[in-house]
């Protein structure tokens, strides 16, 4: 396994990504949007740069469907995910796209129910795509709550949703740039996160007090320990925004943090 490296501000070194992947490379997996630092990242460049060396392109979609407009063809990857609950979905659904050219070569990992189109005492065959996928009863109901959502989310408008998170991030980066002690990581064009530490305050700390503020915010190192050793922190705050999210959210975020501030007296 090889990494693309970061640069200083959170972004990934394209250079040092051309000479990663070489004609021996098989996959090239990236996530289009940083769950710790809101970075977005140039996936459909890095598609391209996958099939120029003739390896499969993944995207871990989980943090860019929820905010992005998204489009498979266009970013021409092979294959891409993410999970309902972070599209105010319900929990235990996801999706996994992949072109039909590559599932219709793929073996099920799973038997039972649907995904076989002809069975005896001696063998089996599968069924078409997407079904051969599909062993049993499925999540009937998550499918319905997970199309729910994704329809609420597309008469919402995509790029209105898009741009409501921009100016949240953006906003939120501004103001807690303003106040001492405080550290933000990632780049300052980024959408749905924002990373922070106030100094001298243990994150699991700060998000406790924050807590107590009817503030819910994520501490730790976000499932990302690699990128946490990276950043030179043990763990960040991470606050996260939504279309249901406002400025005056952000307003209060700031209050937060300055009440922790003072019971640790900064």
């Amino acid at each position: 396994m090889k990494f693309i490296p970061l640069k200083n501000d959170g972004t990934l070194d394209l250079k040092a990504a051309q000479e990663l992947c070489t004609r021996k490379t098989k996959i090239l997996s990236v996530m289009h949007v940083s769950n710790v630092l809101g970075t977005i990242n140039p996936v459909k460049e890095l598609m391209a740069l996958a099939h120029d060396r003739g390896a499969l392109g993944i995207i871990d979609g989980a943090q860019s469907v929820p905010h992005l407009p998204v489009d498979v063809k266009e970013l021409n990857c092979d294959f891409l995910f993410f999970s309902g609950h972070k599209l105010l979905g319900p929990s235990g659904i996801g999706v996994l796209y992949g072109k039909t050219k590559h599932l219709e070569t793929m073996e099920p990992f799973l038997f039972g129910g649907d995904m076989i189109k002809e069975v005896s005492l001696t063998g089996a065959s599968w069924n078409d795509v997407p079904w051969k996928f599909e062993a049993g009863t499925p999540n009937i109901t998550g499918v319905i709550g997970l199309g729910a959502a994704i329809d609420y989310l597309s008469a919402l408008g995509r790029d209105a949703v898009a741009q409501h998170g921009k100016e949240l991030v953006g906003y939120a980066r501004q103001e807690l740039a303003k106040i001492p002690g405080i550290k933000l990581y990632g780049p300052e064009e980024g959408t749905a996160v924002v990373s922070f530490s106030i100094k001298s305050i243990p994150p699991h700390d700060v998000a406790a007090l924050l807590d107590r503020e009817g503030l819910a915010v994520r501490a730790g190192n976000h499932c990302a320990m690699p990128l946490l050793s990276k950043l030179g922190v043990p763990g960040t705050v991470r606050a996260s925004f939504s279309v249901y999210n406002t400025p005056e959210d952000v307003d209060v975020l700031v209050a937060g943090i300055k009440k922790v501030q003072e019971v640790f007296r900064q």
